[in-house]
């Protein structure tokens, strides 16, 4: 069996590797790298002893801040396409609003004037 320090290094390192992947959007690693951290913390449980409790103290911070990078970069993808749909919308209709604001939306027909080169 590897030992506890062992053990907690990999999961650091693991961990660092995570938030690299989620910067750089490369979530398919996302996936392989779960697997291992579940391994590497299966194995900790076994092997883990009082005096590496600071150390777990750490990778828990570390693996928080990969927490809250996650949600963020979800966010961004999420509003990224309501974006994308707000202006493929725009294209095909238009908005105005009444006087008591009011929306309403006239879709747009094709365009009778053709266009020669």
């Amino acid at each position: 069996m590897m030992p506890a320090s062992k053990l907690l290094e990999g999961l650091k390192a693991l961990l660092d590797t995570e938030r690299n992947a989620i910067r750089s959007g490369d979530f398919a690693d996302l996936e392989k790298i779960a697997a291992r951290k579940a391994e590497l913390l299966g194995l900790l449980e076994r092997a883990l002893r009082p005096e590496y409790l600071s150390r777990l103290e750490a990778i828990k911070k570390s693996s928080g801040k990969n927490q809250h990078l996650l949600t963020a970069a979800l966010k961004g993808i999420d509003a990224a396409r309501s974006r994308v749909m707000a202006i493929k919308t725009a294209s095909t209709s238009l908005t105005t609003y009444d006087s008591r604001g009011r929306a309403n939306s006239i879709l747009a027909s094709p365009s009778a004037v053709e266009r020669r080169a």
